[in-house]
């Protein structure tokens, strides 16, 4: 493993669920989906188009959100699918900080 224990959503079957069955979040910036999970932890997936920006822009909002869940002290564990909402290139990154506070709240709040 790599510095952070944060593991991912892979598999298609796993993100149908969480589509299918998922509480809803939509911000100002990010949308998704999320269920309690039995792992204690966060797993996170993401869910972005080639419309919303290029490879390196796409992968920059992955890592970022990423890095994000690593440093948040989450006391449940969750699984979430992210979708960006605007094309990266008009993404607000403070935007970003404050909707993935407010789904982690949301998810708090909803599952406990």
């Amino acid at each position: 493993m790599g510095k952070h224990c944060l593991k991912s959503i892979k598999n298609s079957w796993q993100f149908r669920r969480l589509l299918r069955q998922g509480y809803r979040f939509h911000g100002d910036v990010l949308r998704a989906r999320y269920l309690k999970n039995t792992l204690g932890s966060v797993r996170l997936g993401f869910s972005v188009s080639a419309k919303t920006g290029n490879a390196v822009k796409r992968n920059l909002f992955k890592r970022r959100l990423r890095q994000f869940s690593v440093e948040k002290k989450v006391h449940i564990g969750f699984d979430a699918v992210i979708f960006p909402v605007k094309p990266l290139k008009q993404v607000n990154w403070r935007g970003v900080k404050a909707d993935m506070e407010k789904l982690v709240k949301q998810a708090e709040k909803n599952i406990n």
